[in-house]
């Protein structure tokens, strides 16, 4: 894990990486916000792309009768600049108080106006593993010898 934001009790979790990394830390969110046996009513899955940005906002405004809460879970790419923007939009103007949001996403484009408002009030969980650099490069003194090595083998001066 790369980073963790210091926002541990915000109303928004976000983990960044790859679902497989991050589930069982989004399923604990979601268990922070809701109980257990009121986890079927008051909560929700969005899937992006299968399901529109527009829907986040409509959940997370639905609060039961008799909920205390509403926690949606938002899952997938965070990609399309029209989603962001929308989102981004909404937490800043409309997120009701008594509504959490957790979102599982590969990436998140850290140039967005959604990600300073994310790093800001959110807590943000990064899962993402970083390539290792390719150590191997025209300069290096074992790739220059094994390349001149092969051009000689093959009779070339």
């Amino acid at each position: 894990m790369r980073g963790r934001s210091e926002h541990s009790g915000a109303r928004v979790r976000v983990f960044l990486g790859d679902p497989a990394l991050t589930e069982d830390r989004a399923n604990a969110a979601i268990a922070n916000f809701v109980a257990p046996d009121r986890r079927d009513l008051d909560s929700e899955i969005v899937r992006l792309p299968e399901d529109s940005i527009d829907r986040v906002s409509e959940a997370l405004c639905q609060v039961g009768m008799f909920a205390s809460g509403r926690c949606v879970l938002l899952r997938g790419p965070l990609e399309e600049p029209e989603h962001i923007k929308r989102l981004h939009l909404f937490l800043e103007t409309k997120l009701p108080a008594e509504a959490a949001l957790v979102i599982v996403t590969p990436k998140i484009d850290g140039r967005s106006k959604l990600y300073g408002w994310l790093k800001e009030n959110a807590a943000i969980e990064d899962f993402r593993i970083e390539p290792k650099p390719d150590t191997r490069s025209a300069d290096s003194p074992s790739l220059s010898a094994a390349v001149d090595a092969r051009v000689r083998a093959n009779g070339f001066p």
